[in-house]
Formats: structure tokens, C-alpha cells, sequence
């Protein structure tokens, strides 16, 4: 019998300035097999983070061109600028970081109790490929303060005093703020120590790769060992697992997010940072082409940015007070025109943004809560109301073409077919099967979901005479 070769024996025996290409070339002939040994490795290589950044603030007068076109029509006397980047931007300094993704300097949504304050920024290019950029906003010694002390002017204490923060960006395709929060409390404590080691660390911190080696697999306790348990109990061992295997799963995926971190209050989402169907916006910045603010009539330098959940301003709170009429009617005209752009159905989008205002005028919070969450779910069972029709099999890519085609409006089915692919109806239907959602909230989506959900029948298609009435009187 004839005996096999030992492909990796005879790599390690031949020399170093052979590539392992050529050398694999001798014992398969096919190219297609050497193109496929080439691209396991990086297959099962994953880096953590693909850019780190150092933005700080930057007195107008000594800003670029190209630094004081990124604010816009801003006339703020300090303005973001990229103090450091590894690896170097080079040619591609023109192209990011781009305009929407520069940090809040005054204003955070993560306070940590070591003073370090962080949030996450969600970049969206034209292709629809998600990046994650988490920003940490620390006290920068000396070793930032050096090169502005000379220029700064000392009679300003506001610049001198923003000039002493900056934001460290880690951006990846991973969704792991705990994982960056600690790396970047390390890199910090080192810069600020000695701030010779910036280089080291950033180069150190880019080397970091997440492997998918099966061996890494094979003692967990997360593995199935039986081979007889299939597709049927899938669903119950998911359930007995809980969320770290479904964490794992996610981390495979480049376009993976977290959707809806834990919510404090109704009431808090409005005002700070928006409603939560305005977080739909992080979403779809590649949408989002120019900001909204209107020449010389608001002094919000800003009115579209994205901090965790989304932030559009002018907030629902602004538009009932502190401004005229044409305000209002303008700030109001904008937010449905751009919720529109994006694909909400702009009758839906009218009556929550009515139903909302009318809820912030409650002072009680605990009824505020109630009446917000009431209208949310009212738009929720307008829009996608008819999901259980489908069964547990709704994310089956037939059932999700049915799903958005049984609709009665034209543009929410147009809606729904990029809803049904985002993820953001399978983590609401995972939080609605979830144990620890309280059985009051589900027992009152359900008694909405009778009276405003979209008539489908049992086979999951259009009721034609009933959803002529249904827009009629529920639209």
C-alpha cells in the first residue's frame, strides 16, 4: 500500500524562503486547492479592533481646510481634529472619519464610576456594512497639552478647559463595549504614564484576532455531544443555554449589532436621547446625506447624530416649547420627511409623533411610561401586528416575503421587506418569548394587537374587503 505524504512534515523541512504556496503547489497540482489553503487562515482570523483614534479639540485658527469643512456651518471656536491614528490614515484622511462620527464632547451616555466615559457610535457605509466605533472620553494630560499650550489663548478659560479632553475610537465589527471599555482603561493608563508607548500599544492592540478554531469548541460545555439530537431540539437547547451561545453565534457576523440595550425608562427615552423608534437611524446613516439644520435659523449646530440609540434633534421635547409656531410646523415637517426617506409609512409616523408630544406634557412619570409604551405598541402592531400569523417559521426566507407582502399599505410592505432583514423584528420576537418580560406588558400587546393589526387570514395572505376598511379607519 502505497503510504501517504505528510504535507505538514514537509513544510517545516524546506526552507524558509519558499512560501508555503509554492511548497503546496508540489503535492496539489489543482490551483483551486492552494487558493483555498491561502484563505482558511484568514477565514478563522478575526481582528478586534481595525482602527484606533485619538480625537481632540483643535482652535479654529489653526484648523485645516479640510478640519473646519467637517463642522459645517458651525462657527464654534473649537473643532474636532485627529490628534492620532494607527495605523496611519495616509491618503484615505479625506474619506474618515466622516462628518457624522464625531464624538459629543460635552455630553455622554455611559458614566463609569473610574471617571472614564464612553459611547458607542454605529457607522454604516454604502454597501450596508456596520463598523462599531467606541468612544472613550478621558483627561489628557500633558503629553496633549504640550503642543496647545502655545497656541491656546490663555484669555479664553472655556478652550483651555475643553482642550484638556479627548476621546480614544477603538472601530470594530464587533459589538463587545465591555471587551474595548477595558483595553481602553489599559491604553489610557499607559499613554498618560509614559506617552512614548502610544505606538507600541496601538500596534499591539491591532495584532489582537479572534480565531475559530474547532479545537477551541471541543471541551465546551456549550457543545452538543450527541449526534442523535437534531434541528427538532434545537429550540430547547437554545433556551437552556440562554444568551452566550447566542453571543457566540453573533460574533461571527460581520453586520451583527445589539439591539435595545437595557432600557431605564419611557419617559427618559424621549427626552434623552429620542423615542426609540427614532434610534432607527443608526441604522441607516448611509442614508442620512446631509444634515438638516437650515442656514442662519436654529442654533442646534447639529441636528442628525448618532450616539447609542440615535439622536435626532430638534427633540419632540423642543418642538412644544421655546419656539414659534413655524418652528414647530418646520421641525415637525423634517422629521417626517426624513422618516419617510428612511421607509416609515408617513400616516403611522404622524400619529405616534402627535402621541408622543401629548405624552411628554404628563408630569407623573409612572403615567407617561404607560401612555408612551401604549402608543409605541399601537405603532408596532400597525406596522408588523400580523407576525404571528406566521408561526414560530417567520424568519424563514419564505415566510419572510409573505410576512411583508400581506400588508394593506404599498410602502409599509416596502418597509418591511428591509425590516424583516435588519434584525431588529427577531430581537423583538425573542424578547416577547422571553422569560423575564413581564406577562402585563405581553397580556396588553396582545389585547392591541386584536384591534390593530393588519387583517391577514389564516394562510397568511391579504383580507382584501377588510383591509380597505382597516386603512379607512385605522390608518
Amino acid at each position: 500500500m502505497e503510504k501517504r505524504v505528510n504535507v505538514k512534515e514537509q513544510l517545516n523541512t524546506y526552507p524558509k524562503s519558499k512560501s508555503k504556496s509554492n511548497v503546496l503547489k508540489q503535492f496539489y497540482p489543482n490551483s483551486s486547492l492552494v487558493r483555498r489553503a491561502r484563505l482558511i487562515p484568514k477565514r478563522r482570523r478575526r481582528h478586534f479592533i481595525h482602527q484606533i483614534l485619538i480625537i481632540g479639540l483643535k482652535d479654529r485658527s489653526r484648523a485645516t481646510d479640510y478640519e473646519r469643512g467637517c463642522v459645517g456651518t458651525s462657527s464654534a471656536q473649537m473643532i474636532p481634529s485627529v490628534n492620532f491614528a494607527y495605523p496611519p490614515m495616509g491618503s484615505n484622511s479625506r474619506q474618515f472619519p466622516p462628518v457624522l462620527f464625531y464624538p459629543d464632547f460635552t455630553k455622554c451616555t455611559i458614566q463609569r464610576k473610574e471617571g472614564l466615559e464612553a459611547f458607542p457610535v454605529v457607522l454604516t457605509n454604502e454597501k450596508g456594512d456596520r463598523t462599531f466605533a467606541y468612544c472613550f472620553k478621558f483627561l489628557s494630560k500633558n503629553w496633549v497639552l504640550e503642543e496647545d499650550d502655545e497656541h491656546s489663548n490663555k484669555s479664553t478659560l472655556e478652550s483651555v478647559e475643553n482642550c484638556k479632553y479627548s476621546v480614544l475610537v477603538f472601530v470594530s465589527v464587533f459589538s463587545q463595549e465591555n471587551l474595548f471599555y477595558q483595553l481602553a482603561t489599559d491604553f489610557i493608563c499607559t499613554i498618560q504614564k509614559d506617552s512614548t508607548k502610544i505606538y507600541t500599544m496601538g500596534k499591539d492592540l491591532l495584532a489582537l484576532t479572534l480565531t475559530t478554531s474547532e479545537e477551541a469548541y471541543q471541551n465546551s460545555k456549550y457543545v452538543i455531544p450527541n449526534d442523535d439530537r437534531g434541528r427538532k431540539y434545537s429550540t430547547g437547547v437554545s433556551e437552556s443555554i440562554g444568551r452566550k451561545e447566542d453571543n457566540c453565534d453573533w460574533l461571527k457576523c460581520d453586520r451583527c449589532f445589539q439591539s435595545s440595550a437595557s432600557l431605564y425608562s419611557q419617559i427618559e427615552l424621549c427626552y434623552n436621547p429620542t423615542p426609540y423608534i427614532c434610534g432607527i437611524l443608526r441604522y441607516n446613516l448611509s442614508r442620512v446625506k446631509e444634515l438638516l439644520c437650515p442656514y442662519g435659523e436654529s442654533q442646534d449646530e447639529v441636528t442628525i447624530v448618532d450616539v447609542e440609540r440615535g439622536v435626532v434633534l430638534p427633540c419632540l421635547a423642543d418642538m412644544n416649547t421655546g419656539s414659534t409656531f413655524k418652528d414647530k410646523e418646520f421641525n415637525t415637517r423634517v422629521l417626517l420627511n426624513y422618516a419617510t426617506v428612511i421607509g416609515f409609512p408617513k400616516g403611522v409616523v404622524g400619529d405616534l409623533l402627535s402621541a408622543l408630544k401629548s405624552c411628554l406634557s404628563t408630569k407623573s412619570s409612572a403615567k407617561a411610561d404607560y401612555k408612551i409604551e401604549k402608543n409605541v405598541m399601537i405603532f408596532y402592531a400597525k406596522i408588523f401586528g400580523h407576525y404571528k400569523r406566521f408561526g414560530q417559521d417567520i424568519m424563514t426566507a419564505r415566510n419572510r416575503k409573505r410576512f411583508a407582502a400581506a400588508h394593506p399599505c404599498a410602502d409599509t410592505r416596502l418597509f418591511l421587506k428591509w425590516f424583516v432583514e435588519n434584525g431588529i423584528l427577531q430581537s423583538f420576537i425573542f424578547s416577547q418569548r422571553s422569560v423575564s418580560n413581564g406577562k402585563n406588558l405581553e397580556s396588553r400587546f396582545e389585547d392591541i394587537l386584536k384591534k390593530y393589526s393588519p387583517p391577514v387570514d389564516k394562510k397568511g395572505k391579504r383580507r382584501k374587503a377588510k383591509s380597505y376598511l382597516w386603512r379607512i379607519f385605522t390608518l
